[in-house]
């Protein structure tokens, strides 16, 4: 699989997730109430909202996950390569 059919399949699948959610409600007949707001933004959930929010970007300000690392790493060992191997 190739960069770019491997990009395709990844940006496809919250679209291929929504189609699958509204598949399986629709064949047990079932209805999802929620619509993924909250019903009545009280100050204590916006507050706890915004806390969460400051606390998420705080985490990914001092762990940035797109650096720019000349390493070669394995995703599912975390293992890092030495340095003569070549990347190609």
């Amino acid at each position: 699989m190739g960069d770019s059919q491997r990009t395709k399949w990844l940006l496809s699948r919250p679209l291929c997730a929504l189609y699958m959610n509204s598949a399986v409600q629709e064949v047990t007949g079932s209805e999802s109430a929620t619509t993924g707001q909250h019903a009545e933004p009280s100050q204590p959930r916006l507050r706890r909202d915004d806390e969460d929010m400051r606390s998420v970007l705080n985490f990914f300000s001092q762990k940035d996950p797109f650096t720019c690392d000349e390493t070669l790493r394995s995703i599912s060992t975390c293992v890092t390569a030495d340095q003569p191997v070549n990347s190609d």
